[in-house]
Order: C-alpha cells, then structure tokens, then sequence
C-alpha cells in the first residue's frame, strides 16, 4: 500500500514540475518622460531660478531583481537609466495595490499599473548645498552642479 501511494505521489510532483520551472518572470518596464520641471543655479546672479514644463528625454527601466532569494538580496525591483547595468533606485518592497516605490541616488520613483504613469524626483542640488564648491570626495558638489526637477511619463511592459 505504502509504495503505491508513494508511485501516486511522485507522479503528482513529476506533473507539478513543469509548471514550477516555467514560472514566468515578472515583467519588466520601459518608462519615457513627457514632461520635466523644477530648478536651475544661474551662478551669475548666485540664484536659484523655477524653469517650467520642458520636455525630457528620460527614459528609465524598472526590471525585477536578478536575485530570487529575499535573504541574499532584499530588493525586489531595481530602476535604471535606459541602457545602463548600474541601478540607480531600488524597490525593496515590490507592488502593493498596483503602485511601486523606489529610492536611492537617483531620488525617488513611483509607478502606478492601474494608468501606467511614473513620477520621478530627483532631489539633489539645493538642500544642503549653499555656498559650497567643488572637493575632492566624489560626492562634494558644488552649489548648482546637481538641478532638483520632477519628471512624469509613461510606462509600458517590455
């Protein structure tokens, strides 16, 4: 009794294999901006000026992370810029509800799958900034080298 239980059983997992290895990935997302606004440094005058809706040429992809294990790696998805292999946000909680957060040196990034629009701010170049110029640590900007701006765009499955 017992081996041919055990034969059904096996069976049952042979059947569930297929279906386990051929899991899809989680899709990935090409997001292009339609519109960018925020601040510019005008050194001449030493001062911070608004320019309005412009349009932008960012083109950001928001792909799952490499790593399928939560222990090795607790991010879930990662931002980069189009083209490059260096993320430059990471999603450490995933989508909840349609909606993804994501933050690093790139600022921050949301995303909707309900009306696929994003929205990135980019929030380096004023605070903390004022009066400083340029050192020698790869992270000493000087003021006006960095423009805080919001982006908004689209996204699509890729």
């Amino acid at each position: 009794m017992f081996y041919k239980n055990k034969k059904i059983i096996e069976a049952f997992l042979f059947l569930l294999l297929p279906s386990v290895a051929l899991a899809e990935p989680e899709p990935s997302y090409l997001c292009i901006s339609d519109q960018v606004a925020g601040f510019s440094y005008e050194g001449k005058n030493k001062d911070w000026k608004a320019f309005g809706a412009i349009s932008s040429r960012e083109k950001l992809v928001l792909k799952e992370s490499a790593s399928k294990s939560r222990t090795d790696d607790p991010v879930i998805y990662r931002v980069f810029d189009h083209g490059s292999d260096f993320p430059n946000m990471h999603c450490k909680d995933g989508f909840s509800d349609d909606w993804i957060s994501c933050r690093g040196v790139g600022g921050i990034f949301y995303m909707s799958l309900n009306d696929m629009r994003y929205l990135h701010i980019y929030e380096s170049g004023y605070v903390g900034e004022e009066g400083k110029t340029k050192g020698d640590h790869m992270f000493d900007f000087a003021e006006g080298d960095n423009e805080p701006h919001m982006t908004i765009g689209k996204c699509s499955k890729i």
